[in-house]
């Protein structure tokens, strides 16, 4: 004989059928996500409060498409979008085939009586829920679906980094920089990368990029401008010959001079951050994977003397992520990765998916989010899942078309700090551009 929901859980009229607090330390682990999956059903129909991630949903019954939940769904437009689609026969056949799965596990899994009427509770709950939801799709109908504008987006956002000015201002400034000394500025680096990134976009940067890129020494490339109190680094190195390669410029003979220190490293040795030989790095980080496949990058787009012996070994090297952040380096990886493939070199296992789905949810960072998008596109990902980035991406933009900064490299931090990150919306707003007339092409849209 069924046993009969619990008093508490009965459904009430406009009360919606919210699990008592007390139940999940009650339930094993299959029950507790269907628990968790009736509550979230709930949300979903009555608030819009931000939805997890898509594999979140998924695991609890509720598998959603991430092009629709994006980073949330918390505007009325997007949740409507994600309603109607719940509402429509794919949606579903979808919802009830997880949800029977999840609920014929717990059953399985339930041996008492107790367990077995917290499971009766979920399916009388979840009847309630279909009521609620014949009566929210109605109300679904009637909402307009959110603009998918990212062609503007993207224009919006060049547009703001490109006032006369913003540009010339983006810089390191060091007050407090290792072992002391007057102040510090890297600015050529961060001026070259911004363009860069809108020159990969699509954004014609030859002018202002060949300018930053004529201004050089030929000498091995520094940070702060070249200043001597630090050794040759990698990551320089990589940033500019990306920048020699857009322009056509892998000849110049410069780039011979930029190489010397990599050129000195004994066979078989794997660059590292710094290029030095026998200077002293000022401070940690000798191996980062984000700064290997910066310069596996760069070495591609130039190709230098030697770039198809170096390539292979910094693409599998897959060092942990020190100076950027973990995504950023993965993303770049990836990116380096299928770039060396269509370059016809010798490459071992690829590496792992440019975008975790556990990003994309309530609290992604675009930075990390737009990163991933060239890789994506590269790899030939599914429309849907740049469509996805591209969504959140948009929900993400201000007002004045910029993104919002987040911590990028490393840098030393004011003492007793020993390191800091640096934050620069230009950055971010850099990036999301490229990303977003990358991905534009690729999703169709």
């Amino acid at each position: 004989m069924p046993v009969p929901p619990p008093a508490q859980w009965r459904p009430w009229p406009g009360g919606g059928p919210v699990p008592p607090a007390d139940l999940a330390p009650r339930c094993g682990p299959t029950l507790a996500r269907a628990l968790a999956g009736l509550a979230l059903r709930h949300q979903l129909w009555t608030r819009l409060a931000p939805l997890p991630a898509p594999a979140a949903c998924a695991a609890r019954g509720l598998p959603l498409p991430a092009e629709l939940v994006g980073i949330g769904a918390t505007s009325l437009p997007d949740r409507a979008r994600l309603r109607r689609w719940l509402d429509s026969p794919a949606g579903q056949e979808a919802e009830r085939a997880a949800r029977a799965a999840l609920l014929q596990a717990a059953a399985q899994e339930s041996e008492t009586d107790d367990q077995r009427g917290i499971l009766a509770g979920v399916r009388a709950g979840h009847a309630h829920l279909d009521g609620v939801q014949r009566f929210g799709s109605l109300l679904a109908a009637t909402v307009p679906a959110p603009p998918d504008a990212f062609a503007e987006d993207a224009a919006a956002g060049a547009a703001w980094l490109l006032r006369p000015g913003r540009i010339a201002l983006v810089a390191e400034h060091q007050r407090w920089p290792p072992g002391g000394g007057a102040p510090l500025t890297e600015h050529r680096w961060l001026a070259a990368h911004l363009r860069l990134l809108l020159h990969l976009g699509g954004l014609d940067q030859t002018v202002p990029l060949a300018a930053l890129f004529g201004a050089l020494p030929a000498a091995p490339l520094r940070w702060y401008e070249g200043w001597a109190g630090i050794p040759p680094d990698s990551d320089s190195l990589g940033l500019w010959l990306r920048v020699a390669g857009a322009l056509g410029q892998g000849a110049d003979p410069r780039v011979a001079a930029w190489c010397a220190p990599l050129a000195a490293l004994p066979a078989g040795a794997l660059p590292g951050t710094w290029l030095g030989g026998a200077e002293a790095p000022a401070w940690g980080g000798d191996r980062c994977g984000g700064v290997q496949s910066a310069l596996a990058l760069g070495l591609l787009a130039a190709r230098p003397a030697g770039w198809r012996a170096w390539v292979p070994r910094l693409v599998a090297a897959a060092a942990p992520a020190w100076h950027y952040p973990a995504p950023v380096a993965a993303a770049w990886r990836a990116e380096a990765w299928q770039a060396a493939a269509r370059a016809g070199l010798e490459l071992g296992e690829g590496p792992p998916a440019p975008l975790p789905e556990p990003v994309l949810g309530p609290g992604a960072d675009p930075l990390s989010l737009a990163a991933a998008v060239p890789a994506l596109v590269a790899g030939d990902a599914p429309a849907a899942a740049v469509l996805a980035v591209l969504r959140a991406l948009a929900r993400l933009q201000r007002p004045d078309g910029s993104w919002p900064a987040a911590p990028y490299f490393v840098i030393p931090g004011k003492p007793p700090q020993r390191a800091d990150r640096l934050m620069s919306p230009e950055v971010t707003t850099a990036t999301c551009v490229r990303a977003m007339m990358l991905g534009t092409r690729t999703a169709e849209v």
